[in-house]
């Protein structure tokens, strides 16, 4: 081994070899690095925005109601109207933040979905599926009639879809 080493012209090819080695390890500890921090992040993320929506249902514990939410369809069908009545009007601020609500609800599950780009994964992170399912109404029929289908990937509309049958 020592002779080879001695070798001049081998002791270049260890210099090339070296040279090549060192920057295609150091990108590979990179992107490893890299994919484990942004992960993490992703997944901390994750949690700051359940924790939001979890303080916003404490808050406005109406949100999570289902004697509020199953007025859902009957306020917004007065609201495109224009024709709400006086208690209704007086609960505006109510159902808007039921909409925002709702959309922080879906968008932390589409968010998750394009993470992990797995149903039963996503499932694994949260109980979405009941949480899809109790906020049907909202998802079926958002004030602004299309966003939802026109806002979110097919392939999470049809997730939640079957979700919700």
């Amino acid at each position: 081994m020592i002779e080879w080493i001695k070798n001049k012209e081998n002791v270049n090819y260890l210099i090339v070899i070296a040279t090549i080695l060192g920057p295609v390890i150091a990108t590979i500890i990179t992107i490893i690095y890299y994919k484990f921090r942004n992960d993490f992040e992703t997944k901390q993320l994750i949690e700051d925005r359940l924790f939001k929506i979890q303080q916003l249902a404490f808050k406005y514990p109406y949100v999570e109601d289902y004697l509020f939410i199953k007025t859902w369809n009957d306020f917004v069908e007065k609201y495109r109207k224009e024709q709400l009545n006086d208690e209704e009007n007086n609960n505006l601020d109510k159902y808007l933040r039921y909409e925002q609500y709702c959309e922080m609800i879906f968008n932390l599950i589409s968010f998750v979905f394009d993470f992990y780009k797995n149903e039963n994964k996503v499932l694994q992170i949260i109980d979405f599926k009941s949480w899809a399912r109790a906020h049907k109404d909202w998802w079926n029929n958002p004030i602004d009639k299309y966003s939802n289908k026109d806002t979110y990937d097919k392939k999470m509309v049809d997730i939640i879809n079957k979700w919700i049958g």
